[in-house]
């Protein structure tokens, strides 16, 4: 297993930015949302090792990165029995996420709101993205450690 707090693995630094003005619910999937991005960063950077080696599956892609994120959003909004709407899902409006959401239907969702690049938040061109063309891994790339 392996340990993110080890000391002698690398470790990844994460600025996470949650916008001001959330509280309750909101604030809870907010925070567990970015959450999941810094576990995905941690999880990734201690498989490196001093000969730069890794394990590539853990460098996810944008859409599993982003997928997992929404999951565990869907995940807290269901425990605080709430919903949220984010981003655009055409026709049927804000992409509406928790309480009452089957995982099946969150991925389904999830998919529809990861799809439109116009649903893209913060600076990370993160959307666009779908199963088929996942977008670029985390770590594109990586200089061997001297």
């Amino acid at each position: 297993m392996i340990d993110p707090n080890d000391p002698n693995k690398f470790q990844a630094v994460e600025t996470v930015t949650i916008r001001s003005g959330l509280s309750g619910s909101a604030l809870d999937a907010a925070g567990a949302h970015e959450g999941s991005h810094v576990a995905d960063a941690q999880g990734f950077v201690a498989t490196i090792t001093m000969q730069g080696d890794f394990d590539v599956s853990k460098n996810l892609t944008s859409y599993q990165s982003e997928l997992r994120a929404y999951m565990v959003t869907n995940s807290v909004l269901t425990a605080g029995n709430a919903k949220l709407g984010y981003g655009d899902c055409g026709l049927s409006g804000k992409c509406v996420l928790g309480a009452g959401i089957a995982s099946p239907q969150a991925v389904q969702t999830i998919n529809q709101l990861l799809a439109n690049p116009a649903n893209r938040y913060g600076i990370a061109p993160n959307y666009g993205v779908i199963p088929a063309n996942q977008g670029p891994r985390l770590y594109p790339s990586l200089t061997t450690p001297r």
